[in-house]
Parts: C-alpha cells; sequence; structure tokens
C-alpha cells in the first residue's frame, strides 16, 4: 500500500522547490536598471521576440504532443509545469554563473535572460517528448531538474571559453535536448506508446498536434534571431529560418509521398518534419550569407527527417530498444548534427571579410576582434567541431545518469505505457469511447451466436470449430507480429441457446477444438452452460505485468495468448487495467469503474503478491461491487506439480485453497461471498481436472460454465514469481520507502539551508555600496549614471591575464590617451574609462596584484583623483576618476 507520502510526492518536492526558488530569488535577483537598459527592451525588438518564442514554448510545444489519444491532458499541462519550473531554475543557475554574482552577491534579469531561460525550456520539453507517456509528473520534474542544471554549464562552457558560434541554439538547445532523452530512454521504459492501442493518436488528437506544429512553424524565425546582434546578423537570421523552413516543408510532403508505397501523405511526417529546415540552419543562421545555401539547408534537413521516420527510427526500435514516442530524433536530433556540421562548414570556406564589421559578434574570438583572439577560419571551425562533440557526450552521459536516477522506485513510476497515469492524475471522464469509427463498424459486423434460429444450432459446433480455429491461427499471428490487439470482437456479447429449466440441467454446445499450435499448445473445452438465457460477461482482464517476469515480452505473450483463445469464441476482453506492484486500494477503486456495472468476469494476474490481492478486493468493495455482478478469477503461474506449491488443483488438496493466505484475506477485508477461481496457465493434459470451473457467483446463473483452458507449456523454465512480502536490506527488513523519503526531503533541506547560508555570507563581506573585501575599490555598474554616450567604444582596450608579461612591460595607464565618458555616482561626477577584460577575473594572487598595480598607477589623473573601479556583465571594466570642474 502507498503510504501518504508516496501519494503527495509530487506536491512535497514541488512545494520544496518553489520554496528554494522563492529564497534564492529574495536574496540573489533583482531588476536590470531601466535608466541602462530601457531603449533596448521598450523600443527595439528584444521584447516582441519574447514573446514570439513565449508562444512557441507554452502553445507550439504543448499542442504539438498532444496527439496521444488518452494523454492529452498531460501533454499539454505537464507542458506548463515544466516550463514554468525550469524558467525559474535556469535564470537562477545562469545568474550564478554572472560576474556581477561573483563579485556582489547579486545579478540583475532583463528580457535576454527570459530569453535565454526560454530556451533551457525548450530543451527540456524536447527530452519531454522522447519520454512523453512513460513518465509520471514527479519524474519529469526530476528530470527538468538534472537536465536543465546540465545544459547550463555545458552552455556556458560551449559559449563562454570555447567561443562556439550557435546563434539559434540548435546545438545546445535541440541536439542536446534530443540525445538526453534518447540516452534516458535506453536506460529507461522498453515500451513503445504508439504501439498501444489506447494511446495512440487519432485524427482529432492529429488534428491538434498540427495546430502546435502550425505556431511552431510561423515563430520559428523569431526563436533564431532572438539573442542575434547587430540589426544585420538578427536580419540574416530571420530570412535564413524563412527561406530553409519553407524549402523544407515542400521538401517534407514531397518524400513522405514518395516513401509511402500509395503515394500518401503520413501525418508524422507532416507534424514534424516541416519543422526540420528550421532546426538545421539555426546554428549558422546569422553566418549563412546566400539565400539558396539556406534553401538547401532545409531541403536537407527535411529528406533526413522524413527518413528518420521511415527507417532509422523502426531500425532504433527493433536494434536499440530505444522508443521516441514523438520522433525526436527525427526533428531535433538528425537535423541538430546537421547544423553543427553546417556551422563547421560555413565557419571554414566563408571568407571573414565578408561579414564586415559583425564578424566579431559572430565570432568574438576572431583575430583583431575585442578579445584579442587568434582565430581563423581553420581554427574556428575546429572549435566548432569540438563544441559539437561536447553538446553530444554530456548530452549523453547526463541522460544516462539521469535515467537511472528516475528508474529507483522510491519516485512514482509508471510501471507499462499501457497503464493509463494521464487519467490518475486528472479528474477526467474515463468512459469516453476512444475507438475509431472503423472498429465500432467492425464490431457491429460481427452476428452473436443468439441472433441464430433455432434450426441453426446442430451446425454450430462444426462451423465454430473450422472458422474460429482457423481465423484465430492467423489474427494470433498477425498480432504478434504487428504488437496490437485484435479489435475485431470488442464490444461482442455471446449468447448461449436455451438450456433446461434448472442450473443442474446441461447441454454441450462446443466439445473439442483441434489444436493448434501458436507459441504454445492450446485446447480449449467447452463444459455445461447455465439454465434459462446466459448471457456471457464481458471479460475485463487486470493486469500485473511485472508481477510475473522482467522480460515484458513474455508476459505481453501470455496475456495475448489468453485474449486469443477468448476472441476465438466471440469473447471479447473490453477493457484491460493494468495495475501496479503495491497500488492501494482507494486508486484501484478509482481506476476499476472503466469496467460497465453488467455481469463481468474479472481475470487477476497479479502474480503471487498478497497484498495486491487483498488491495484490488477492497477496492471492489469501496466500489459496491455485489457479487451479483462480478466474479474474480485468479490467475496463478507457478507449477501446480511442484510439491510446495500452496495452491495445489488437485481434487484431493482443493480444501488447502481454503488455509491459504489470498482466501483468508479476502475474508479479513470483510468481502466474503465471491467465488475466487484459480487457473494455472502452467497446467498439462495429465494433470488437468479443471480450470476456471463451475462459478456460482449469481444464483441465478453462473457466471462461467467450465471455461477449459489447458496451456502445455514449451517454455524451458517458469519465471520466478515475487515473494508474499518483498524483503529488503542483508537481514530480511521488510520494505519500508518512508524512510528513503523522509531522508530525500532532509538532504533537500539540508542543502536548500547550506545555499541560503552561502548567500547570506556573501551579503555579509559586503560593505557600502557593493565594495567587497577582495576589491575595495568596486563600484557597482547600475550605480554609474552616463551623462554622454556617444564616446563609448572610443577608448583603448587593456586586458587582465592576457598575457605573460607583466603591466609594466604592455602599454603603460599613464601614457594612455583615453576618450572619457561622463557619468554621476550617488551625488558626484566622474569620468570613466572604458576597457576590455578578456578573461574572468577570479581575484586569485595575480589578479589582485594587476588592480593594486593599476591603482598605484591611476591615483592621479592631472587634477581627477582615482575613484574606483566597475564591471558590467558584459566583460568591461570601467576606471571611474573624480570629476574635478575648475
Amino acid at each position: 500500500m502507498w503510504s501518504v507520502l508516496h501519494r503527495r510526492q509530487f506536491a512535497i518536492i514541488s512545494g520544496l522547490m518553489q520554496l528554494l526558488f522563492i529564497v534564492l530569488f529574495a536574496l540573489c535577483v533583482k531588476y536590470i536598471d531601466p535608466l541602462d537598459d530601457s531603449r533596448r527592451v521598450y523600443s527595439g525588438t528584444d521584447y516582441p521576440l519574447f514573446q514570439d518564442v513565449h508562444l512557441m514554448i507554452f502553445v507550439g510545444f504543448g499542442f504539438l504532443m498532444a496527439f496521444l489519444k488518452r494523454y492529452g491532458f498531460s501533454a499539454v499541462s505537464v507542458n506548463l509545469l515544466l516550463s514554468a519550473f525550469v524558467i525559474q531554475f535556469a535564470m537562477l543557475l545562469r545568474g550564478f554563473l554572472t560576474l556581477a554574482f561573483k563579485e556582489t552577491g547579486q545579478f540583475s534579469i532583463g528580457i535576454p535572460e527570459m530569453i535565454s531561460a526560454e530556451s533551457s525550456c525548450a530543451a527540456v520539453l524536447i527530452t519531454m517528448g522522447v519520454l512523453l507517456g512513460r513518465l509520471t509528473p514527479v519524474q519529469f520534474l526530476i528530470l527538468a531538474f538534472f537536465e536543465t542544471a546540465i545544459n547550463v554549464m555545458v552552455e556556458n562552457y560551449v559559449f563562454s571559453y570555447l567561443h562556439v558560434n550557435d546563434s539559434g541554439r540548435s546545438l545546445s538547445v535541440h541536439t542536446f535536448g534530443a540525445y538526453f532523452g534518447l540516452a534516458a530512454a535506453l536506460v529507461g521504459h522498453k515500451k513503445n506508446v504508439m504501439e498501444m492501442d489506447e494511446h495512440g493518436g487519432i485524427h482529432h488528437s492529429d488534428l491538434f498536434s498540427m495546430i502546435g506544429t502550425l505556431l511552431l512553424w510561423v515563430f520559428f524565425p523569431s526563436f533564431n534571431a532572438a539573442i542575434q546582434e547587430p540589426e544585420d546578423a538578427r536580419h540574416r537570421a530571420i530570412m535564413n529560418t524563412y527561406l530553409a523552413m519553407a524549402s523544407g516543408t515542400v521538401t517534407t510532403f514531397m518524400i513522405s509521398s514518395w516513401v509511402d508505397n500509395l503515394g500518401r501523405f503520413n501525418m508524422i511526417h507532416i507534424q514534424s518534419s516541416v519543422l526540420s529546415g528550421g532546426v538545421a540552419i539555426g546554428s549558422a543562421a546569422n553566418a549563412v550569407l546566400h539565400p539558396y545555401h539556406a534553401v538547401i539547408v532545409g531541403v536537407v534537413a527535411a529528406m533526413l527527417s522524413v527518413i528518420g521516420h521511415a527507417w532509422i527510427s523502426p531500425r532504433l526500435e527493433r536494434t536499440f530498444h530505444i522508443f521516441d514516442t514523438c520522433g525526436v530524433h527525427n526533428l531535433h536530433g538528425m537535423p541538430g548534427i546537421l547544423a553543427g556540421l553546417l556551422s563547421i562548414g560555413f565557419a571554414y570556406f566563408y571568407e571573414a571579410e565578408s561579414y564586415g564589421k559583425t564578424l566579431y559578434h559572430i565570432y568574438p574570438y576572431w583575430v583583431g576582434g575585442e578579445l584579442e583572439g587568434d582565430r581563423d577560419n581553420v581554427s574556428q571551425a575546429k572549435f566548432q567541431a569540438i563544441g559539437l562533440g561536447v553538446i553530444l557526450l554530456s548530452a549523453i552521459l547526463g541522460g544516462l545518469a539521469t535515467g537511472l536516477i528516475l528508474k529507483i522506485k522510491v519516485w512514482n513510476q509508471v510501471d507499462d505505457p499501457d497503464f493509463p497515469h494521464g487519467e490518475m492524475n486528472y479528474y477526467a471522464p474515463s468512459d469516453v469511447n476512444f475507438l475509431s469509427k472503423y472498429y465500432q463498424i467492425t464490431a457491429q459486423g460481427v452476428h452473436p451466436v443468439s441472433k441464430c434460429r433455432p434450426n441453426c444450432w446442430p451446425f454450430l459446433p462444426a462451423l465454430s470449430m473450422m472458422g474460429s480455429s482457423t481465423f484465430s491461427f492467423y489474427s494470433f499471428s498477425w498480432a504478434r507480429r504487428r504488437k496490437r490487439r485484435l479489435p475485431i470482437f470488442r464490444n461482442v456479447v455471446y449468447r448461449s441457446g436455451p438450456c433446461g429449466i434448472y442450473e443442474t440441467d446441461t447441454k454441450d454446445i462446443f466439445t473439442l477444438f483441434p489444436k493448434f499450435i501458436i507459441l504454445k499448445t492450446i485446447e480449449l473445452q467447452w463444459g455445461p452452460t447455465c439454465s434459462a438465457s446466459f448471457e456471457w460477461a464481458q471479460v475485463g482482464a487486470v493486469l500485473c505485468e511485472e508481477c510475473y517476469a522482467d522480460d515484458e515480452l513474455a508476459s505481453e505473450t501470455y496475456f495475448s495468448t489468453i485474449e486469443s483463445i477468448l476472441a476465438t469464441n466471440n469473447i471479447a476482453i473490453k477493457e484491460h487495467l493494468k495495475l501496479r506492484k503495491g497500488e492501494s486500494s482507494q486508486n484501484i477503486s478509482n481506476r476499476i469503474k472503466i469496467f460497465q456495472p453488467s455481469a463481468r468476469v474479472l481475470l487477476l494476474f497479479l502474480g503471487n503478491n498478497i497484498d495486491d490481492y487483498s488491495e484490488f478486493m477492497l477496492g471492489m468493495q469501496l466500489n459496491n461491487y455485489t457479487t451479483e455482478e462480478y466474479t474474480p478469477v485468479v490467475v496463478i503461474s507457478r507449477n501446480s506439480l511442484d510439491p510446495n506449491f500452496p495452491w495445489q488443483n488437485d481434487a484431493a488438496k482443493a480444501v488447502l485453497f481454503d488455509k491459504t493466505i489470498i482466501r483468508q484475506s479476502y475474508h479479513k477485508m470483510g468481502i466474503p461471498g465471491y467465488d475466487v477461481v484459480l487457473v494455472d496457465k502452467t497446467q498439462s493434459t495429465t494433470n488437468y481436472i479443471t480450470s476456471l470451473g463451475i462459478v456460482s457467483a449469481n444464483k441465478r446463473c453462473p457466471r462461467l460454465a467450465c471455461l477449459h483452458f489447458v496451456l502445455n507449456s514449451t517454455a524451458s523454465h517458469l519465471f520466478e514469481l515475487p515473494k508474499d512480502v518483498p524483503l529488503c536490506g542483508f537481514h530480511g527488513e521488510i520494505c519500508d520507502q518512508t524512510g528513503v523519503i523522509y531522508a530525500i526531503i532532509i538532504v533537500v533541506v539540508i542543502i536548500s539551508f547550506l545555499i541560503m547560508l552561502y548567500a547570506a555570507l556573501r551579503k555579509c563581506i559586503t560593505n557600502g555600496k557593493g565594495r567587497s573585501i577582495s576589491n575595495p575599490w568596486l563600484i557597482p555598474f547600475n550605480d554609474l549614471r552616463f551623462i554622454d554616450l556617444t564616446n563609448t567604444d572610443g577608448s583603448h582596450q587593456m586586458s587582465l591575464q592576457s598575457l605573460q608579461e607583466r603591466l609594466e612591460e604592455r602599454n603603460h595607464l599613464r601614457v594612455l590617451s583615453r576618450n572619457k565618458l561622463l557619468a554621476t555616482v550617488e551625488q558626484n561626477y566622474v569620468l570613466v574609462d572604458k576597457f576590455v577584460v578578456r578573461d574572468k577575473i577570479r581575484y586569485d594572487k595575480t589578479d589582485i596584484n594587476i588592480l593594486y598595480q593599476m591603482r598605484s598607477h591611476l591615483q592621479h589623473d592631472n587634477l581627477n583623483n582615482f575613484m574606483g573601479l566597475s564591471f558590467d556583465r558584459a566583460s568591461h571594466i570601467y576606471i571611474v576618476w573624480f570629476q574635478c570642474f575648475r
């Protein structure tokens, strides 16, 4: 039974994280000074581009993933949840890496920081597309936490140290998010959600997904151009993305029709591949100088994406068991790698002179720039390749590690993609008919036996024997190849012919079906039926896949075999309910409502765990299901010939069943009267006595009349079942995850306390207006109020830690001719000299010595005394002098 903490796990974890965000924002974050940045923020193009990106993240990605018919609520709302979480977390992480935070313990945020946070959201949502339908909200939250942290650190290294050009974030967002998710899927769940009838797409869910595609298509140029500077680079990014997506869309329709045998368009290709051009052009969107290059990039990306959907993804599933729900590898992964390769090529082949003044904005470490770099075409291309390798390696390793963390049982798990956790987490109607009209018409087209005239009964055994055996062999073989359930007999009710007046009167309808071999030798017998007009119950299956074997394929084979035998005789398993091991009765009572309140037989495939049966029976009681309506049938898996087996079906030992824990647990739960029947799936004809038996739960008519399963297993071994009471540890302690949850909460609290203590200490070591102990002359950049900005870029450049020579061996500050800027600090007029800092100031011994040398040489500037130093987020240093008016 799940503890209260397990049921409230999401609320606890999300609440603790949000509390931590509140504390960190209060201590470390402030708004950017509007006097400094108002011209750009409110009059420029940053906010309009942010609006476009914002709409892409929350609406475009949300609807793009709404194609799963039983996962629509979760796809849209979890998209909203993760985006809101990552926005806060990414802002904090990026702020902690800034120079301002290292100096003052605080950092400023504005529109550019909001756009960068949206980029981190996109990376997490791309990963979500790989694992869509296979993780709980708690797992998605943990995934977002680890992925955002890794993504921000890797992005900072690639841009700040490698100086890679990734203007549209195709490497740091699309490539990283795709391969992070694929790596997590490699060690995670091994089921393909799209292969499940209950979870696949249908026409109206695909239409919602197409709305998301159109939104992303329209606003993609804004995504690639949002962080571009200057304006001509931004203009190129918009135009290149626009042309690449247009050519990619036409190519997608062309290739989609080409790969189909009948020349049709595939909606999966249209929904994703039309966006591949924008992904592929992203890294070099500001560097492509010729329109036809952008058109070619879109064509190549679309071809690669459609081919990935048609041929590469199926092979990945068969070979590596990597199931990509949304086809992320084809939309973001391979086009992202293509973007990285194109950025290498454009850096190598384009002439630097072609970019004019924007060269140093695109490649900031190019020779001759403000950073005094030493790169040319060859060296920049090498660093572009290194950046691609770093992104791929970090994404794969981080995804593998995160996937292993998500498999820890302490988190709420979705054991099987067939489990409708979208309905578990939302108050949603569970009786919505998700079957298409095709299936409904097919089911109505099957004529029940009850509609036969009386004179057709003599021929019924022979007709059923030939037709159903042949159909079962071919249909089950087809179902095994397609891995889909048979919908042909859904909603079909079998009605037997009239029997005698009394329940003891019997009439044989079927005698013995001929054997047919699929994977096991199967015989099906029908015994006597009931009196009056007996109506077969529509059977419901309650499955616990992990209770039988770790090999899910073997369990699915067993379930499919039972379903095929029932379908042979026009008895459909109308509903499938897959429970998780240890699921609570309250949760079960909500989920078993999918079984309609009509006469029904429930086949319980719950392994050998006593608690699971008890919780299920208690869940039936909570729904007031009476014994006249429902008959639970326990299907067990152990060999009845084993002398240690407690549930013998042998007639002489049948009384032992009354002494088993299962039977006792039913009565202890206060649920007497349910006739529980055992069926051994490994019985052979030699020890066969009775299976399923005559169930007399309904006094008016037996619910199940001698339906006999005879499965001659050809397997060389039997799957080991879990013990009745699971054990943990080296000394056989009973499993209890409450302690683990408490330990995680304590660790999170301790980490939060340490972070707040660190932030408080940073605050305490700062005196006055941000003048820290490490730099007693520091003047906060926001305290500078520039009066004349016309000569901002006219100052000469000076670098700290850029050369091995001592400061005196370079251009001496006293002999530099500088254009001074006029500003104010508090009530004082000051003169400001602006220089470039090539390397980050870490305030080690070398930095401190250089700063002291600067102070000693800058004490006097003619009549103006030295006041202090100031730093901005753009890696510039400002020398501030008192302005002496005479």
